[in-house]
């Protein structure tokens, strides 16, 4: 039953949350009340086979961004005629309305703020560039009303804060000047540790932490999925962060072609260059992704269900595993190489005087890594 009274439902999913959304939109036509699906996957299969899947799904599917097209949506809305479909343009800058922050719940530690969409970089398996098209950021202003109401710590969704040097050290500089010190943790690319200029307004603000996408110590995965890493820099990039009182967070993909020796010389990594916390997910191939249309052409994919596009589960065939192998081997590596890690964290971080706020860094990536620990539950 809808939780809420309503005269529509606009509901947004991802791929690997778009099952659940069409379960939601269901109990609201069910009830009479008419909904609206967009978002990432209904952006990303508009052009591909799997578009069949909307129909019935909802009243009205809006394609792309809703910026440009949300005045004629709410005319459309308010004389009760939905259109089957909205197709939205990308825009120049980000419009969005101020979130309403309930400061009274404890459900969720951390406080989501966007400030910009994009990424310089295509890897094949990434959709970011797909979805929203350049570089684009929102305005500073809005930002800076978001940051000063968030009372916990904030997490920025910008899909790369390393994506445009120059207005990162604008807008931070400005949440310095405005704001001050609030505790933060969001997502850069690797370049990142070598601007100090940057790092130092990062750590001047509060940032926890930074996640990197390191993906793979083999240059040749790392060509197959055009990532533009610098494996030899991923020691000096762990080194770098954690001087400047940031935990460095990187991430790897699991790989159809690993085998038990990538997963020996990961671990070998991890202790050598003394990574705190990782997180390790399955190549994912999400639907409009260069990578999804060659899996999908050449018949490597042997599972459609899209709940399993979580990073969490294998969706495509390994060249040595079975499946099931393949997520067991994957759950014992975490189990003997983040967990134990995890423990030790607050030993660091109350003995390295750089981090600013041990107790709240050690709070939120101990819950950070029960979360990932759970996924596997």
């Amino acid at each position: 039953m809808p939780e809420y009274k309503c005269d529509y439902a606009m509901i947004t999913g991802t791929t690997s949350t778009i099952t659940r959304a069409y379960s939601i939109s269901k109990t609201y036509l069910d009830k009479g009340i008419q909904t609206i699906i967009g978002g990432v996957h209904a952006t990303s299969i508009i052009n591909t086979r799997f578009k069949e899947e909307l129909n019935g799904a909802s009243t009205s599917v809006i394609f792309g961004p809703l910026e440009n097209i949300i005045d004629q949506l709410i005319q459309d809305m308010n004389s009760s005629n939905l259109q089957k479909y909205y197709v939205g343009s990308f825009v120049d800058e980000l419009k969005s309305p101020e979130p309403i922050w309930d400061v009274n719940n404890d459900k969720y530690f951390t406080y989501p703020v966007q400030s910009s969409v994009g990424c310089p970089f295509n890897c094949s398996f990434c959709a970011v560039n797909k979805t929203y098209g350049e570089f684009k950021i929102k305005n500073i202003d809005l930002t800076l009303s978001e940051i000063q109401k968030a009372s916990k710590t904030i997490i920025f969704l910008d899909d790369n804060l390393y994506g445009n040097p120059s207005y990162s050290k604008k807008i931070f500089t400005k949440i310095k000047d405005d704001i001050g010190y609030k505790n933060w943790g969001g997502v850069a690319s690797l370049g990142v540790y070598k601007d100090e200029k940057l790092l130092k307004l990062f750590s001047e603000t509060g940032c926890i932490c930074i996640n990197v996408g390191f993906e793979t110590l083999d240059s040749n995965k790392l060509s197959s999925v055009q990532k533009k890493n610098h494996i030899e820099e991923y020691t000096n990039c762990i080194k770098t962060l954690n001087d400047y009182g940031i935990l460095a967070y990187p991430g790897f993909i699991s790989f159809p072609n690993d085998d038990e020796a990538t997963l020996k010389e990961l671990s070998i990594f991890l202790n050598k260059a003394e990574v705190d916390i990782f997180h390790y997910d399955f190549l994912t191939p999400f639907p409009g992704t260069p990578l999804f249309e060659n899996l999908d052409l050449n018949k490597k994919i042997i599972d459609y269900d899209w709940a399993n596009y979580d990073f969490n589960h294998a969706v495509i065939k390994h060249k040595k595993w079975t499946t099931e192998e393949w997520e067991q081997n994957v759950e014992e590596f975490y189990k003997e190489n983040l967990y134990s890690r995890a423990n030790s964290l607050e030993k660091k971080l109350s003995l390295n005087p750089s981090f600013t706020n041990s107790n709240l860094s050690f709070e939120m990536w101990h819950k950070l890594t029960d979360y990932l620990m759970g996924t596997f539950d």
